[in-house]
């Protein structure tokens, strides 16, 4: 598998989305360069949702259970956020045990909820279990990010 190093940002001259390849910029001459919003960059993390469309960091991903096409509880339904990091460890005596990588962030209540009880953060078990869809990103739709229990922003 070869992995397509792609990255995602607003650029800072007229704040549109724009794709950027560092290999594309570092080997080929005369590439015009843009100038991104350092907040909003983000990395392609090499996989896709139901419709095939790329998942970068900080798109928010809706989870549905596989075949239901109209959601009947809240509970049915899981938010996460598409993250790079430390992830699929635990913490113990010795400090964190895991590996970098990129891992789903609990999202809203619902979500960070089940998180609590040892719900799973790695993507590709969300991507086989789940109909998962991108339904906007940390930028441009903080909103589907919803409080905590104790009333701070995730």
């Amino acid at each position: 598998m070869i992995m397509e190093y792609l990255f995602r940002g607003k650029r800072a001259d007229n704040g549109e989305w724009a794709l950027s390849s560092l290999w594309y910029a570092t080997i080929h001459s005369g590439v015009v360069g843009y100038d991104f919003e350092p907040d909003t960059i983000g990395q392609f993390s090499g996989m896709v949702d139901k419709n095939e469309t790329k998942i970068f960091e900080n798109d928010i991903i809706e989870a549905r259970p596989k075949g239901i096409e109209e959601v009947i509880e809240e509970d049915d339904v899981y938010r996460f956020v598409c993250k790079f990091g430390m992830c699929g460890g635990v913490k113990n005596t010795l400090g964190n045990v895991g590996y970098m990588g990129f891992y789903f962030e609990p999202a809203d209540k619902v979500t960070k909820k089940c998180a609590r009880l040892a719900l799973r953060d790695d993507p590709i078990y969300w991507l086989n279990e789940n109909d998962c869809y991108i339904i906007g990103n940390t930028t441009d739709n903080p909103e589907l990010m919803e409080d905590d229990d104790e009333g701070k922003s995730s």
